[in-house]
């Protein structure tokens, strides 16, 4: 893959992003969260619509890169 993947195994990445009430809730929530080079948010999709979403968030990146250049 060309990003990394993270595994939040003790939950501190779901409850920073709010996917998770506790370190106990057995699952998180889907959120997608993009974040810079330098780990800055650049985007944050709490809700998630299944159908659309791929689609969104690829378009998404393209204009914010677009943009930066």
């Amino acid at each position: 893959m060309q990003f990394e993947l993270w595994s939040d195994l003790d939950r501190q990445l779901a409850l920073h992003y709010q996917a998770a009430d506790s370190e106990t809730q057995f699952l998180a929530d889907r959120k997608t969260v993009i974040l810079d080079g330098q780990g800055r948010l650049c985007l944050f999709y709490p809700d998630i619509d299944i159908n659309a979403h791929p689609a969104q968030v690829l378009d998404d990146i393209e204009l914010l890169f677009a943009r930066g250049r």
